[in-house]
């Protein structure tokens, strides 16, 4: 009689017992622009796009694009972060089909004289890809001036995260490893037209197999 009870109360707990294994489901995310706190220690605040539509595209999941500031841009006015680029886009275009992050450098800090560190922006990318629909396949990787050297510094680090790679007005020599698939490459400034930048990715291009794309001018 007893097992059979118990028996009986375990079959009525099995349906409670799988709604507990679901993931717990993501809340609404606020669309827009918006500013954002740090994911860790020592990390950098950054401005965060969601695009118009997005909470209401179910489970669909979206392409990621990650913009790395010039030197002017440093500061605690993440504001500022706006001056150039997609975050400066966005404000405009509130259905921008892209999810946008916008990290922010501190004006002074151990960084200063360096690049881009690396670690803080993992931090970033991995709590976006927990929180955030991402389409891990379509990462995308931009940045002006020094955001574009750290586009190289990060891209080539860790070249499994990236679709493609857009560093604007920045030298870089990439590692020769697996790339990400493409590299446009431009014209329309000295920076990028130097001889080290021209080998790195004519040498990127060969060893990695990927596509560096050269753009039109202006």
């Amino acid at each position: 009689m007893r097992l059979s009870i118990a028996l009986a109360c375990l079959v009525l707990s099995l349906p409670t017992l799988a709604e507990a294994r679901k993931p717990a489901s993501q809340p609404p995310a606020v669309e827009g622009q918006t500013a954002q706190p740090p994911v860790a220690d020592d990390g950098y605040p950054y401005l965060l796009f969601v695009p118009k539509g997005y909470n209401e595209s179910g489970t669909d999941r979206w392409p990621l694009l990650i913009f790395l500031h010039g030197s002017g841009e440093r500061g605690t006015d993440i504001n500022v972060v706006k001056k150039h680029g997609p975050p400066m886009l966005v404000e405009k275009d509130p259905a921008f089909p892209f999810i946008v992050i916008s990290p922010q450098l501190p004006e002074q800090s151990a960084t200063v004289g360096r690049y881009w560190p690396v670690e803080p922006l993992e931090a970033i990318l991995t709590h976006a890809m927990k929180t955030l629909r991402v389409d891990p396949s379509r990462v995308y990787l931009t940045g002006l001036s020094l955001g574009g050297i750290a586009t190289w510094e990060w891209g080539t680090t860790h070249p499994e995260h990236f679709a493609a790679l857009a560093p604007v007005a920045a030298f870089g020599i990439p590692r020769m490893r697996a790339m990400p698939r493409t590299c446009p490459f431009g014209r329309s400034t000295g920076t990028m037209t130097t001889p080290s930048t021209r080998a790195a990715t004519s040498r990127w291009s060969t060893r990695s197999r990927s596509a560096v794309q050269p753009l039109p001018h202006g």
